[in-house]
């Protein structure tokens, strides 16, 4: 890899903006290992339980009424080093974000080559670029590690009693991403939807994410372009984009919020001062009572997340298939 010409500027400064000279940084190359991804038509399908009244290709969820705020499209977000140059120069701040999350990165070997036996004034603001560097590659791949585990330990939903509400939530769902992602209360338009009574708490996330996804794109048949993959890479279909980290992340988050898994306390497992927790307090007589029942409730939170991910996947799959017509969204099979 070869960094030329770049700048560093700011306090805080972006991975892209680092050198005023020539600087060089070589990585050697390992094999590159194509990503499995997760089949999804492993994912549960849940048969509806209730015929609703009337014309049944006309549901509520699939009407989309509000009025969107036109936004000014903005370039998609970087697949390769190519799509970072911008009118012949590139874009190091895309470039190294880039980077460091791709595979050739994370499967590769670094080397310092002369680093170490450079002198003069700059080798210690060259070191602090070469571990930042490595820093955000370890980071990378830690985090997609996480994601692997937090999707693949169940292959069914839990059992745990739960209802999927809007009450359940304890703060905000506001979405403000790039387009054609439109700025949305997540909360008011989560309000909107009334999951069927006798659905289990995975296919109320099912129906939960269909009502959702159809509402937050302008135009709306824009959503019909991502896709959702356990590695975000190599699909099976190329065309599709990635759903954006930070799009999945706040939907994710939200359905475990709507669970009732969305206090603090149940999302930290290493130790922390308790003394001071209402909720914590909440869960026992004494101590041993309530560490006994937060360690319980983290366990669920745990063998959720893995379906909330599957039915985020399921729910997008169907919307993909969906068509677009006249201002509504027109399913292409509905089972009774």
């Amino acid at each position: 890899m070869v960094v030329d010409e770049v700048t560093w500027g700011g306090s805080t400064p972006n991975l892209g903006h680092c050198l005023t000279q020539h600087r060089h940084v070589s990585f050697s190359k390992a094999p590159v290992v194509e990503d499995v991804v997760a089949a999804s038509q492993d994912v549960f399908f849940g048969v509806e339980q209730e015929v609703p009244q009337g014309n049944v290709y006309e549901r509520r969820e699939f009407y989309v009424e509000e009025t969107r705020t036109q936004r000014q499209q903005s370039p998609p977000l970087p697949a390769t080093l190519h799509d970072c140059i911008e009118r012949g120069v590139l874009n190091l701040d895309k470039a190294a974000k880039e980077f460091v999350r791709s595979e050739m990165a994370a499967k590769a070997t670094p080397t310092y080559g002369s680093l170490n036996q450079l002198v003069g004034p700059d080798i210690n603001f060259l070191w602090s670029i070469v571990n930042r560097l490595t820093a955000e590659v370890g980071r990378a791949i830690t985090s997609k590690c996480v994601r692997i585990v937090n999707v693949t330990e169940l292959t069914t939903a839990p059992t745990i009693q739960t209802s999927v509400s809007i009450l359940n939530c304890t703060r905000s769902w506001n979405l403000d991403v790039e387009p054609p992602f439109v700025k949305k209360n997540l909360g008011i338009l989560g309000a909107r939807w009334e999951p069927r009574a006798k659905d289990p708490p995975y296919q109320q996330l099912c129906s939960f994410y269909r009502h959702l996804l159809t509402r937050i794109t302008d135009p709306p048949e824009k959503i019909k372009e991502y896709s959702i993959r356990l590695h975000s890479r190599n699909g099976r279909d190329d065309k599709l984009k990635i759903l954006p980290e930070p799009v999945e992340n706040i939907l994710q988050d939200m359905a475990e919020n709507m669970l009732g898994y969305g206090q603090d306390e149940r999302k930290v497992w290493l130790d922390q001062d308790l003394s001071n927790s209402t909720f914590y307090k909440s869960l026992g007589a004494n101590e041993e009572e309530r560490r006994a029942n937060l360690e319980d409730l983290r366990n669920e939170r745990a063998e959720w997340r893995p379906q909330i991910f599957k039915a985020l996947q399921l729910a997008l799959r169907d919307v993909r298939a969906y068509k677009y017509e006249a201002g509504k969204w027109i399913p292409n099979q509905v089972c009774f």
